[in-house]
């Protein structure tokens, strides 16, 4: 699943209005090891704002349990100052999963 989810995300990265991408994204199921450093880290040939455009993703792209440990190991191991300020602020909104769920699929224009 790895390549299919590193090409899918590469693609949002160049395209995140693309409703229809990110539903395939979800639809692969991604957990916290799918979504692991290395993978967010090949990112940065694109630069840190791929991963600032990832981050918020992740609450819709995966189940909540699974951002939530996705986040916080990226706290310990996003190297820009920007990404790990993102990460924290990203997780202190989720006080609920429902609605931080909801919220990042409204902001990404999915309702469901």
């Amino acid at each position: 699943m790895n390549g299919a989810l590193k090409n899918l995300v590469s693609q949002f990265i160049g395209d995140p209005d693309n409703a229809p991408l990110s539903i395939c994204i979800k639809r692969l199921g991604p957990t916290h090891l799918d979504l692991c450093d290395d993978l967010l880290d090949s990112f940065d040939s694109f630069s840190v704002d791929a991963r600032l455009q990832i981050y918020p993703m992740l609450l819709f792209w995966v189940r909540p349990m699974y951002s939530r440990k996705i986040l916080e190991r990226r706290i310990n191991s996003e190297a820009d100052k920007r990404g790990r300020y993102f990460v924290q602020k990203i997780l202190s909104s989720m006080t609920s999963t429902g609605r931080a769920w909801k919220r990042a699929a409204k902001a990404a224009g999915l309702e469901f």
